[in-house]
């Protein structure tokens, strides 16, 4: 079995020679953030259900510096140290999951046992409470008004779209998109030719190209095309989700494209 090999903002972990990943702990969810309010009089207590909090990652890890000696080894603890102390969030991979990433924050102040040419220690991480495919899910259709489709989601894990839709042959003055029982609309008017941008992961409308490849839920301000919207920002839940769109303005035809990552446990 090959070695487990964290990428870490970019950057392998297979890189600082003698430097290994022992095991990685992975908590099946993430916090659970459910509060329960005893009541005079009730049985039990009250319970607000809430959504997951963070997941905590460890890392249990070890240094071999073999024939290079004490100093070799406390060197290679400041290059792992180096290696691991990123500030802000970062992309973190596992070579045994490829296929996706956490969002992660370095935390905690990991404190190695160094004997001679040997040290042992436990990095952690901070992580959004699901990881996120590596690789964006893009799906596009031309419609006509009024249009209806539908749309699946792999796996068990909803999805937060990026839903981009653009007049093809005319205006727009306004249109309604409906996904599930999410349903938004938004009285701007549009010239033929313009991508207007509903995102799921900022809760924004903005207009041009989007800025958001990564699909982070960063937008540009000076794009935003909020003050005639009102509505709930769509969710795609695991399997068929239903949508549709009509419009009013002179086009005939708009380009619907869903970008969106898949999200793991």
């Amino acid at each position: 079995m090959s070695e487990l090999v964290a990428t870490w903002n970019s950057v392998a972990s297979s890189g600082l020679t003698g430097f290994h990943i022992v095991k990685a702990h992975r908590k099946m969810i993430g916090t659970p953030r459910d509060q329960f309010v005893p009541t005079p009089g009730r049985e039990g207590a009250w319970a607000f259900a809430e959504r997951r909090g963070n997941r905590h990652i460890t890392a249990d890890c070890a240094i071999g510096a073999g024939s290079v000696g004490v100093a070799g080894r406390h060197a290679l603890v400041t290059a792992v140290a180096d290696w691991f102390d990123v500030l802000g969030p970062a992309h973190l991979i596992f070579s045994d999951q490829s296929d996706r990433y956490w969002l992660a924050y370095a935390s905690g102040d990991p404190d190695p046992d160094e004997w001679r040419e040997h040290s042992t220690f436990t990095l952690e991480w901070e992580c959004s409470p699901y990881a996120y495919a590596v690789d964006i899910t893009s799906q596009c259709v031309t419609a006509t008004n009024p249009y209806s489709n539908s749309i699946s989601i792999p796996g068990n894990m909803e999805a937060l779209p990026e839903v981009t839709i653009t007049p093809l042959d005319g205006t727009l003055t306004e249109y309604t998109f409906t996904a599930n029982s999410y349903s938004i609309t938004d009285g701007t008017t549009y010239v033929q030719g313009t991508a207007i941008v509903i995102s799921s992961l900022s809760d924004t409308v903005t207009t041009g190209v989007t800025v958001d490849e990564a699909l982070t839920g960063a937008y540009s301000p000076a794009a935003l095309s909020m003050v005639n919207v009102v509505g709930d920002f769509p969710i795609l839940a695991a399997g068929s989700n239903n949508y549709s769109l009509s419009w009013s303005g002179t086009a005939t035809q708009v380009r619907v494209c869903f970008r969106y990552r898949r999200r793991y446990r």
